[in-house]
């Protein structure tokens, strides 16, 4: 039953729009697409609603979007593998804030970390809006707040790290450098980004992320970016890479460390 569930997603939501990717693509000249409000999604679905829009109008559709967005990549690993915590020097900055999971969902990630790290109890910050903090997992020592990367500047400052885990594959470079400005105006002198994300190779990428490269094509107008542009990308609103650790080699599943540009 699980299962069914989760094809329903790929069925529902899915299905429609890589149907109508082919056509989509031969009446725009197939040039690249980058904009989520206009892609195979629309056509697929019949609406001028962009993806998570037309999902926020069906909460059946929603729910099992959510789950399988929750369970599809579970094998692919983890960045508490890779990432070196400080723990000492973390818990002796006056910051008190180690960790704010941006746009974090119910708090998986935040739960993993406590898992690893108890000493961070009390410190982690988990953002959302409200309808996704609703269901959150209430992991004791995770702290919820509502918070909407979009309208404005980020609203806990000088924490040691801000977390952002597939949050900029889903939109465009310049809605992105939106997002991260108001990330960006919170950094304190010692605080990093960390985006968790694919980085994809330059070539022969493994067919499972070229698959999801092209779903968020079909979907969302957008895509998985190699390194080379996440570096443009930072670059655009002064920040720069500091350091990138791999934890999937198949997905290309990353941590990229992000400080203030020198």
């Amino acid at each position: 039953m699980k299962d069914m569930r989760l094809n329903n997603s790929r069925i529902d939501s899915v299905g429609p729009s890589a149907l109508a990717f082919p056509a989509f693509a031969q009446d725009h000249g197939y040039r690249n697409i980058d904009s989520g409000k206009n892609c195979a999604w629309q056509k697929g679905h019949n609406t001028d609603q962009s993806a998570f829009e037309w999902l926020a109008c069906h909460p059946k559709q929603l729910e099992e979007f959510d789950r399988w967005m929750t369970v599809q990549r579970a094998d692919s690993g983890s960045f508490l593998e890779v990432f070196p915590f400080n723990i000492n020097e973390l818990l002796a900055r006056s910051s008190q804030h180690v960790l704010v999971d941006v746009g974090g969902g119910v708090g998986h990630q935040c739960q993993a970390l406590l898992d690893m790290y108890p000493q961070f109890k009390g410190r982690v910050i988990l953002q959302d809006l409200p309808h996704v903090l609703e269901h959150a997992l209430g992991t004791d020592g995770v702290e919820t707040m509502t918070w909407d990367f979009w309208s404005s500047e980020q609203p806990v400052k000088h924490a040691s790290f801000y977390y952002m885990r597939n949050i900029c594959h889903d939109f465009s470079d310049q809605a992105c450098q939106t997002i991260l400005n108001h990330v960006k105006r919170a950094i304190g002198p010692k605080s990093k980004i960390l985006i968790d994300e694919i980085v994809l190779a330059e070539n022969n990428v493994h067919w499972r992320a070229t698959q999801l490269d092209m779903l968020m094509m079909t979907c969302l107008g957008t895509g998985e970016r190699t390194l080379r542009r996440w570096t443009e990308l930072l670059q655009s609103v002064g920040l720069e890479i500091e350091g990138v650790y791999q934890y999937s080699e198949t997905m290309g599943d990353s941590v990229i460390v992000v400080v203030p540009a020198e």
